[in-house]
C-alpha cells in the first residue's frame, strides 16, 4: 500500500487537535492558558476523561474500518453506505433514544440519502 490506514488517522487526529489547541489559545490569549485549561480538564476530572475515552476508540477504530472499506469498495458504493450512515443513525436515536425529529429534518434526510 502507498501508505498504512493508521498513520492517515493518527495524523489527520494530530492535525484537528493541533488546530482545536491553536483556537482554544486564541480564545484564551495565550499557548500557556490554553496549556493550562488542558490539564486542568485532564487531570482533573478523571472520570470525566475516560467517559471520554471509550468514544474517541471506537472513533478511531471507525476511521480505520473507514479507510479499509475506501480501499475494498469503488467510490460510489463507499459513498453511498457512508451516507445511509447518517440516515440510520437518526432512525436509531428515534428508536432507541425517543428523540423527536420535525418533519423538516427527516425530508432534509431523505434528500440527502437519496442525493447520492
Amino acid at each position: 500500500p502507498r501508505y498504512l490506514n493508521t498513520t492517515a488517522v493518527f495524523f489527520s487526529e494530530l492535525l484537528k487537535f493541533l488546530c482545536s489547541f491553536l483556537l482554544l489559545s486564541r480564545e484564551k490569549g495565550s499557548i500557556r492558558s490554553a496549556a493550562t485549561l488542558v490539564r486542568q480538564h485532564l487531570t482533573g476530572d478523571w472520570f470525566g476523561t475516560l467517559k471520554v475515552t471509550v468514544p474517541s476508540l471506537l472513533y478511531t477504530v471507525q476511521n480505520n474500518l473507514l479507510f479499509i472499506s475506501l480501499s475494498n469498495l469503488s467510490g460510489a458504493v463507499y459513498q453511498v453506505t457512508y451516507q445511509l450512515k447518517i440516515l440510520t443513525t437518526a432512525i436509531l436515536s428515534v428508536l432507541i433514544l425517543g428523540k423527536e425529529l420535525a418533519a423538516v429534518k427527516w425530508l432534509a434526510l431523505l434528500i440527502l440519502t437519496s442525493g447520492v
